[in-house]
């Protein structure tokens, strides 16, 4: 869903009505589409290693799935 909304406010909003280069539609979508940070294992208690193992796992997960959305919107709908 962020990944449309961030297509749709790039081209509307920074491409037609504030004129700005493609070059920052393609910032606003590669920043919705980057995993969350990975700091956030650091504020888990070490008491707690099944939600420690959880989120890790997420974290791994949803970089993967950045990398392969990353490469498919940038080989089809943008050319450099």
């Amino acid at each position: 869903m962020s990944i449309v909304l961030a297509i749709f406010v790039g081209e509307i909003l920074l491409v037609k009505v504030f004129k700005f280069d493609k070059t920052f539609e393609r910032a606003l979508i590669t920043m919705m589409i980057l995993p969350p940070p990975f700091i956030m294992p650091l504020f888990i208690k070490e008491e707690n290693q099944k939600d420690m193992q959880f989120v890790l796992n997420t974290l791994s997960l949803h970089t993967l799935i950045s990398l392969i959305v990353f490469t498919v919107i940038f080989s089809v709908f943008f050319t450099f």
